[in-house]
């Protein structure tokens, strides 16, 4: 008795939390006996034997014996910021275990923002703005500037104007009144 199994395409980088795929391997078999299949758990992944279909850690394939083949559909579930690499070990039939390699890591990466030079400058007011060019694995909801009169300020320590929302990437304004004139 034989398995074989063809490659699982990499999940490569995905923010933690998510559920990412599926993608997906075949097992075939050839001379087996009737015992099950099995997909053995592998921490960060889950298995189905159908792309829409219920999603669990391992699984165990009821089968005749003699030739087998059925595609496992892989979902990526990161929990931590970890590298997930490692063997799904596939058995059973009487073959010997053998392993399809699985590769994804979580990440967690926050909002890049550039800052561009300020649109238009009045006495008392400006039209202030910055560039989320990143959200990462957040999504924005807060976006704004903070403005001082003391060069250098620390970040927090102006004054602060925002806007609430769900906001993706791209430049921004915010108008901001009631300057020292």
């Amino acid at each position: 008795p034989t398995l074989t199994a063809t490659t699982l395409t990499a999940f490569g980088n995905q923010c933690i939390g998510g559920s990412y795929g599926p993608n997906a391997f075949t097992i075939t078999g050839s001379s087996l006996t009737s015992a099950n299949v099995t997909v053995a758990s592998l921490s960060g992944y889950t298995f189905s034997t159908t792309s829409g279909g219920t999603y669990t850690s391992s699984l165990s394939l009821p089968q005749a014996g003699g030739a087998f083949s059925q595609q496992i559909f892989v979902k990526f579930e990161p929990t931590a910021v970890v590298s997930y690499n490692g063997n799904i070990v596939v058995g059973g039939g009487g073959a010997t275990d053998i392993n399809v390699v699985a590769s994804g890591a979580g990440i967690n990466t926050g909002i890049t923002i550039t800052t561009p030079t300020s649109a238009s400058l009045g006495v008392t007011t400006a039209t202030l703005g910055g560039n989320i060019t990143s959200i990462g694995c957040s999504n924005a909801t807060v976006r704004g500037v903070e403005w001082s009169t003391s060069n250098g300020f620390a970040n927090g320590t102006g004054t602060q104007v925002s806007t609430s929302g769900s906001f993706g990437t791209g430049v921004f304004t915010q108008a901001v009144t009631g300057l020292p004139g």
